[in-house]
């Protein structure tokens, strides 16, 4: 079995949860956000009450969803996340951390993360553990299935 190490972040498109490590082994939740841009629906987000969505260079409103729109509320998904990351880890000042993520997503997340948050990564898996009990992120720290 694997050192788990004393801080695990969890998360996918629109949530995550940060636990501590205690002395007797078990994780202990310090924070838990859900991000709106990765839980609603984009017509809940950017259209009108008749689900309309805007058109760039006219007045009227179209029935479908831009991809480049798709694509900028992914990004700020993960901008939103990797803020919360920074902010948990200044807060908690580990030596090192743990992550996962889907596989998907993983690398997204992490991408933009500053070298000092990234050199102390002690294990990053690409597993969505977000919506587990605290017991089975353990165990998946605890099996060392580094991906």
């Amino acid at each position: 079995m694997k050192t788990v190490p004393p801080v695990i972040i969890a998360a996918d498109r629109g949530k995550l949860v940060a636990f501590r490590t205690t002395e007797n082994g078990s994780l202990q939740k310090i924070d838990a956000v859900n991000f709106k841009e990765g839980t609603q629906k984009v017509s809940e987000m950017v259209t009108d009450q008749s689900g309309a969505f805007p058109v760039s260079g006219s007045t009227g409103t179209a029935a479908y969803e831009s991809l480049p729109m798709l694509a900028e509320l992914e990004v700020r998904s993960f901008r939103s996340i990797r803020e919360k990351i920074v902010e948990i880890l200044a807060n908690e000042k580990p030596g090192s951390w743990g992550f996962a993520a889907p596989s998907e997503i993983n690398n997204a997340v992490l991408g933009d993360l500053d070298n000092r948050h990234i050199d102390r990564i002690r294990t990053n898996l690409k597993l969505d553990l977000v919506n587990s009990t605290p017991a089975a992120i353990l165990r998946a720290f605890q099996q060392d299935r580094d991906n």
